[in-house]
């Protein structure tokens, strides 16, 4: 976590930069092409800061609960539809004959409690911009 923290760091100070030249450009509403330029590059950088530490994170908590030897009822709820990942895609990707099937091995999974081996792969995102949910 030392490592995301550094590089967490690092960005926000790039930001600061980006702040502190903001400013000397002026404080003049009708903004140059320039300065409105720089201004979205802004917002552009730290949505990648956030996108960065919400990857980083998962991904580093994913590599910790999977060396952990973590049983499926250890784990927060949140982190419950990457540990069950594999389940909830077999019950979306079968056919109507075969579903309630799917939908029994999903539960059987909480009543065996395994232990928990999540994908290194796995993000909760849709592809598009993270939302709090994810």
């Amino acid at each position: 976590m030392d490592s995301i923290r550094s590089e967490l760091s690092s960005r926000h100070r790039e930001l600061d930069k980006f702040v502190q030249l903001l400013k000397s450009l002026g404080n003049a509403r009708d903004m140059n092409t320039p300065k409105r330029t720089l201004k979205g590059l802004f917002f552009v950088h730290a949505y990648a800061i956030v996108e960065y530490a919400v990857y980083s994170t998962v991904s580093r908590s994913i590599k910790i609960i999977n060396s952990s030897f973590v049983n499926l009822s250890d784990i927060k709820c949140v982190m419950l539809s990457l540990a069950l990942s594999s389940k909830i895609s077999s019950i979306k990707d079968v056919g109507r004959n075969k579903i309630w099937d799917k939908k029994i091995e999903l539960f059987n999974e909480i009543d065996i409690n395994p232990v928990v081996n999540i994908d290194d792969y796995l993000m909760p995102t849709d592809g598009r911009n993270i939302t709090t949910s994810q």
